[in-house]
C-alpha cells in the first residue's frame, strides 16, 4: 500500500480540503454517506482506517470502504481488496479472492498490484513463470519491491534462466529507493561475490544501511561480523545491540546470540575492571 501513502502525500490543497470534508461528512453520517464518495476518496478512506490515521484503526471498517471503492471500479481500491482478502483483515482469508482482485487490478495497470501478484505467484503458488512475467512488468513500472524479487529470481534461475549478475543489478537499483530487503540482498551480494566482486567494505555499509532500515536480518548478520570480527573490527557490545535488534523483531537466532554475547561481555568486565579516576 506503499503508492496510497505517496498518493496523500502529493494531494493537491484542494482534493486535501475535499477528503477532510468527507472524514467530517463521514463522522457525523456514519457508513450512510459512503455513497456520496468517489472511488478514489473511498478508498483513501479505507486507507485511513487501515493504519489508524485521523480515524481510529478498524481492518472491518477498513475493508468495507475498499469493497466500496473496488465496486466503483478504482484501482487501487481493487488492489487493496485483494490485500485485505490475502492478509485476511476484516475478512476471512481468502486466496482465490486474493488472486482474482489482484490480478483484475494488475491487468489495467495498476503497479502496485502487479508486484502483490507477482509476490503470490512466487511465494504461494510457487509458479515462478508467472511470478517472473508480473514482477517484470512492476519493475519496468519502477516498483522497487517487484525489482528485489525479480532480483532473486534470476539468482536461483526461478522461471528465468539463472543470471547472477542481472540480480545483483535488480538488487542495486532496488535498494535506490532504500527498501529494506533489498539494502540486505545486495549486502549479501557484496559479502558473498554473487553477480559482483566480493566487497567486504561495501557489504558493511549497505548491511548498516539495511539494519537502520529495520531489517532484522541484516541486523543479525551485521550483529555476527561484529561478534566475529569480520569486516570490521570485533565488539561485543556493538553485536549485542544489533542481535536485540532483530530479536525484538522475534529473529530466532538472534535472541539464542543474546546470553551468549552478554556472558562475554560480563566477563571482558570482571577481567577488565573500570579504574577510578
Amino acid at each position: 500500500m506503499s503508492d496510497v501513502v505517496n498518493n496523500l502525500k502529493v494531494l493537491s490543497f484542494k482534493k486535501k480540503i475535499f477528503l477532510c470534508v468527507g472524514i467530517i461528512v463521514l463522522l457525523g453520517f456514519g457508513y450512510n454517506a459512503y455513497h456520496w464518495f468517489d472511488g478514489l476518496t473511498q478508498n483513501r478512506i479505507g486507507y485511513l482506517y487501515s493504519n489508524g490515521i485521523i480515524l481510529n484503526k478498524n481492518d472491518i471498517a477498513s475493508f468495507k470502504w475498499f469493497e466500496r471503492s473496488a465496486a466503483k471500479g478504482n484501482l487501487k481500491g481493487i488492489s487493496n481488496l485483494g490485500s485485505r482478502y490475502y492478509y485476511g483483515l476484516g475478512v476471512n482469508r481468502n486466496l482465490d479472492k486474493a488472486i482474482e482482485l489482484v490480478e483484475r487490478a494488475a491487468e489495467q495497470g495498476d503497479s502496485n498490484a502487479q508486484t502483490n501478484l507477482g509476490i503470490i505467484y512466487l511465494n504461494d503458488q510457487k509458479d515462478y513463470e508467472k511470478a517472473f512475467i508480473w514482477l517484470t512488468r512492476a519493475s519496468e513500472n519502477g516498483q522497487a519491491h517487484a525489482m528485489n524479487n525479480l532480483g532473486t529470481l534470476y539468482n536461483y534461475g526461478l522461471g528465468v534462466k539463472k543470471n547472477e549478475a542481472e540480480g545483483f543489478r535488480l538488487h542495486k537499483k532496488a535498494a535506490e529507493q532504500k527498501i529494506a530487503c533489498a539494502l540486505y540482498n545486495l549486502a549479501v551480494d557484496y559479502e558473498t561475490g554473487r553477480g559482483t566482486d566480493k566487497n567486504m567494505q561495501m557489504a558493511v555499509k549497505v548491511y548498516s544501511q539495511a539494519a537502520s532500515a529495520g531489517s532484522p536480518e541484516a541486523q543479525y548478520d551485521l550483529g555476527i561480523m561484529y561478534f566475529d570480527g569480520k569486516g570490521v573490527p570485533q565488539n561485543n557490545q556493538k553485536a549485542f545491540e544489533l542481535f536485540n535488534m532483530a530479536a525484538a523483531q522475534n529473529h530466532q537466532k538472534a535472541k539464542a546470540m543474546l546470553p551468549v554475547v552478554k556472558t562475554l561481555i560480563k566477563s571482558q568486565s570482571s577481567t577488565n575492571p573500570q579504574k577510578n579516576p
